[in-house]
């Protein structure tokens, strides 16, 4: 009733219309929903930002609704923003011997971040403090173990054998 009194749609926030949703050249929508509403367009407000990320199946039971991560954009090199997982699918993609599902991240609001930005997401799926790390690339293996080689006091190298826990890929526990 309101829009018949006043036929004007206001936006609270600026925003970008990327998309009409009502028939050319009519005030008809083009599609009507089971309920009755309709969409009339699609406003893009910048600030809050999904990012989608491929987990592959190794690590896709791991990853949860609500879990934090930590997104990289490539528009603001050395900054990280804060995000949540909002979405998970249980549709994965096979390519190759691997298959990735989608998983989505929601930002928090910043005015900077724009639709369409390239980044990528760390996923939080356990934290652990005040335990030793090693680089990945120093941890050797072979069919006895896992091991790294230490140097001695002698000036030489020898072989310790050690067992691992969580890694980010680039130090382990």
């Amino acid at each position: 009733l309101s829009y018949i009194q006043d036929p004007r749609v206001i936006a609270r926030v600026d925003a970008t219309i990327s998309e009409v949703k009502i028939a050319k050249n009519t005030d008809v929508p083009a599609t009507t929903a089971s309920d009755g509403m309709t969409d009339a367009f699609v406003l893009h407000t910048g600030g809050a930002v999904k990012l989608v990320i491929d987990a592959d199946e190794l690590d896709i039971d791991s990853v949860a609704l609500g879990q934090s991560a930590s997104v990289t954009l490539d528009a603001y090199p050395g900054e990280s923003f804060a995000a949540t997982v909002s979405h998970i699918s249980r549709i994965g993609t096979v390519s190759g011997s691997i298959t990735t599902y989608p998983v989505e991240v929601l930002l928090g609001y910043e005015a900077r971040l724009l639709e369409g930005m390239n980044g990528s997401a760390v996923v939080l799926t356990a934290k652990k403090e005040n335990v030793p790390l090693i680089p990945v690339a120093r941890i050797l293996e072979d069919s006895s173990g896992e091991y790294v080689n230490v140097k001695a006091t002698n000036g030489s190298y020898e072989r310790r054998d050690i067992t691992t826990g969580l890694s980010d890929g680039t130090n382990a526990e």
